[in-house]
């Protein structure tokens, strides 16, 4: 009957924790019994939200559907818990992936234009994240990036302004410390640190947040006044993307992007040199890969002398050295120029 309210039962069975996701929530992969098919679980304490928040998360992504903004299957509820139920990908996010390798140049752009045509999308639909950042983008089975965790996100006013009393720590733009009103430079910030966080790796971010919780006092003066991140780079990452990712990191609101397409579009400029270099730092070396068809380039730093040599090595494991490109001292120019030119 037209009007009538139903309730049906949803049947799944968990499989396996895959972590926590919030202060108040846990994901879980699960097999949908119904469906007959693996569906990632968000389940969300009742006891420890607003009544009035409960559905919120689940009907912003409902809303805001996007091949680059993570799906939402159904959500549902019990006695104590909410359930939000999502497609699972297998490929989890771009914070699993930092921790298991550094990522190219190229897999920064295109990552970046993938979240960034998400954030734009939401932006247009007069909402603001509020929580960008590794964890928060998942990675499809095409290895595409979406943006997800839409907790903390709010309506845009009319004036273009939002409030939001919460707040990621290391990814808080300067003004969270003196309004709390916020245009859309929040969340470019945040798409910022995102980036620079694809572009130095999970170790060397890790030791510039280490360093900066090491001195609570002066903390917030390192994040307010831009010193941290720290906006240092190797040498394989290309002039244009440091450029694009230290203006969204601007201390003032009005000197970064004022918009997501902004971003993505000057991404997308970006010229085909340096971008498939893969670096590695190790206890004694840094290291440059580059894979080619039948072999694989690579550049090694000693981190003492700075002497540096660079071989080609074939899938047997055999090596031929480039004799024209080892130096018994480099400096980063010199990486650089090396880089660019194989």
């Amino acid at each position: 009957m037209i009007g009538l309210l139903k309730k049906a039962d949803v049947s799944f069975t968990y499989l396996k924790d895959i972590g926590q996701a919030g202060q108040n929530s846990r994901v879980y992969l699960a097999k949908d019994e119904h469906l007959n098919a693996e569906v990632a679980i968000k389940e969300v304490l009742k006891s420890k939200i607003k009544i009035a928040d409960y559905f919120q998360e689940a009907q912003v992504l409902y809303a805001s559907r996007h091949p680059n903004i993570a799906a939402i299957n159904y959500a549902c509820q019990d006695s104590d818990k909410i359930y939000v139920c999502m497609p699972f990908y297998a490929n989890g996010t771009i914070n699993d992936k930092l921790n298991k390798t550094n990522i190219t140049p190229r897999e920064i752009i295109r990552y970046s234009i993938n979240f960034l045509s998400g954030l734009h999308h939401i932006h247009s639909k007069s909402l603001m994240h509020f929580d960008i950042k590794p964890n928060n983008i998942m990675l499809s089975d095409r290895d595409e990036a979406m943006l997800s965790d839409f907790g903390l996100a709010q309506k845009i006013d009319p004036s273009g302004f939002a409030s939001q009393g919460k707040h990621y720590g290391i990814h808080m733009p300067p003004e969270a410390f003196t309004t709390k009103q916020f245009n859309l430079t929040y969340d470019i910030y945040q798409a910022g640190i995102t980036m620079y966080r694809m572009a130095v790796g999970a170790k060397q971010f890790s030791e510039e947040v280490t360093e900066l919780l090491a001195d609570p006092s002066n903390s917030i003066t390192k994040i307010k006044s831009g010193n941290f991140p720290k906006k240092l780079y190797q040498s394989h990452i290309p002039k244009p993307l440091k450029a694009i990712i230290n203006k969204c990191l601007s201390v003032k609101p009005s000197d970064r992007y004022q918009s997501a397409l902004d971003v993505l579009n000057e991404l997308s400029t970006i010229d085909n040199v340096c971008l498939d270099w893969r670096f590695e730092d190790t206890a004694t070396h840094y290291t440059w890969s580059k894979t080619l068809d039948d072999a694989k380039m690579v550049l090694k730093v000693d981190k003492q002398s700075t002497a540096c040599e660079m071989f080609k090595e074939k899938t047997d494991g055999t090596k031929r050295k480039d004799n024209s490109n080892c130096k018994s001292k480099t400096k980063n120019s010199d990486i650089y120029m090396i880089l660019k030119g194989n």
